[in-house]
Parts: C-alpha cells; structure tokens; sequence
C-alpha cells in the first residue's frame, strides 16, 4: 500500500513513516500544503493520512483541494481533536475518517485498512474496465495503463459510451442520439472529430492507439483489441 502524509511535524512524521515501513507501506512525506498537492497529482496513492493543520493552511482546505480531482481516494485526519466543530468542518471538506494522535498505533494501521477496503469496493461497484483502460464512473477518473487521462466532458462521455460494449460498433447516428442527444446530420463531424481528440490522447500511451478505437467503414466505431 502506498501511503501521503502530510505532516510538518518532524518527530510525528519520523514515528508514523517508522511504524507504516514495520508494517510494508511505502510511505511520502509531504511538509506543505502545496508539496502535498503536488505530489498527489503526480503520483497514485491508496491513502492520504493528513494533519489538522499544515502551516498556514488547514486540513479542511487541503482536502477540499483533493476532493475537486478525486472523490474516492481515502482521507484520514491524524491530530488532536478537542472539539467537535473541527471534526464536522472537516467531514463536510471531504475527509473520511480521523483519529487521535494519542491512539495506539495499531488502531492509525486498522482505520487505514478499513478505509481502503471501502474504497477498493466502491470502485469496484462503480468500475468499467477494457484490457488496460480504465474508468471509474462514479469521480469520472480515466487511466490507460496506469496513467491519468485528462478529458473533456464529451470526449468522456463517448468513451464511457463505448466501453461499455466492447467489440459493439456504434454507429455515428447512435453516438449522437446518446451523447448530443441530437438525430443525425449527415454534415456534422462531430462525431468524427471527439474520436481523433480520443485517440491523440490515448496514442501518447498506446502507440497505435486505432487498436483500442476502432474505425468499422460504412458502419462506425468500436472498442476493441486486436
């Protein structure tokens, strides 16, 4: 498991990247709210494990950030909570659980645990897959081999159009029926235009990337592998 902590505390970070390497998680370290945030857009994490306050930032506002590109990653707030204002505050920002720095380590380790299994079942309820594409319907995260695609709203659409039928070819009247909710024209390109944007984007980890999008002449497109 691959664990962020954001923690500007030297002594706390030292004991919890300790206890998290003891039990086989790789662990990052990040010191600043903009380290963290920029490490997380870089990098795949299973669990962010964040202070009550980083600097001048607090962590309801880091995890506000997070929560605009990823709705699912797990988010455990490990500080000192004395009051209940600041546990609602940072519900409502998108944190998912938190814990007390004074726990027992043992119970930091189980609530991370917890947390991911639950996501890993969210996922899965909410997960469409074809070979090494993958989308997660539900924060609408697209990655091709691991790596993050960046779409835009129709160029998702399409494709979340098309993986759910692999081999199915659509016609160009059926994808505008469903996406632009329009009935075809036989001069519009639209079609045609949001499929080359899809594939100059999954050609940069596909190299021959007509082999996921398929062009079927006289019919339409496909998802399919061969």
């Amino acid at each position: 498991m691959k664990i962020l902590l954001v923690e500007d505390d030297a002594k706390t970070a030292i004991t919890v990247i300790e206890e998290l390497k003891r039990a086989c998680h790789s662990v990052d370290i990040a010191t600043t709210a903009d380290q963290a945030l920029y490490v997380f857009k870089i990098n795949h994490y299973d669990c962010i494990i964040l202070d009550l306050i980083i600097g001048e930032h607090t962590g309801a506002e880091i995890c506000r950030k997070i929560r605009i590109s990823n709705r699912t990653i797990p988010i455990l707030v490990y500080s000192v909570l004395k009051d209940s204002y600041s546990k609602v505050v940072l519900l409502e920002a998108g944190a998912d659980d938190m814990i007390g720095k004074d726990s027992a380590f043992s119970e930091l380790l189980a609530r991370i645990q917890a947390l991911v299994r639950r996501k890993s079942k969210i996922i899965a309820d909410h997960a469409l897959v074809f070979q090494s594409l993958k989308i997660d319907t539900l924060s609408k995260a697209v990655t091709l081999q691991g790596y993050s695609l960046h779409l835009s709203a129709k160029e998702y659409q399409l494709l979340e159009v098309l993986i759910q039928a692999p081999e199915k070819v659509f016609s160009r009247q059926e994808i505008l029926e469903r996406i632009w909710d329009m009935h075809v024209d036989p001069l519009t390109n639209k079609v045609d235009v949001y499929i080359n944007f899809l594939r100059k984007k999954l050609g940069k980890y596909v190299p021959d990337q007509e082999k996921y999008l398929q062009t079927v002449r006289g019919f339409g497109y496909r998802l399919a592998w061969r």
